[in-house]
């Protein structure tokens, strides 16, 4: 499990890279460190809505049953006050033997610096 608490959102290029190795990693037990325990995780593409740590991690766990090498890369970060953030990320993977590159967009509200609500909308 990496360190507990999230880095500062001073550096959101910083914030961003620590929450991706979290995925990257899947290191599912410290979703703890940018997520309410009350978090709403939507996936718009997949139709899917998850509350919750445990549903979180569940979650987590069936996109890399799906895709062992998914990886997650920041591109771009935006903030509007200490409470929502956007940020511009690429995912690439491999699918029934092909490999794929997908640039998308999550829509995050923050409190107390973890994100209580996200919505992830990628093409």
């Amino acid at each position: 499990m990496l360190n507990s608490t999230a880095p500062s959102l001073n550096n959101l290029a910083a914030y961003m890279d620590a929450y991706f190795d979290v995925w990257n990693k899947k290191d599912y037990d410290s979703v703890a460190r940018f997520y309410t325990e009350d978090i709403v995780y939507r996936d718009v593409n997949l139709g899917s809505e998850v509350k919750g740590h445990d549903e979180l991690k569940k979650f987590m766990k069936q996109q890399f049953d799906l895709y062992p090498d998914l990886h997650f890369k920041t591109l771009e970060v935006m903030k509007e006050r200490e409470e929502k953030l956007a940020v511009r990320w690429e995912m690439t993977g491999t699918y029934e033997g092909k490999k794929f590159n997908i640039e998308g967009v999550s829509i995050m509200r923050l409190k107390n610096g973890k994100v209580a609500w996200n919505s992830d909308y990628y093409k």
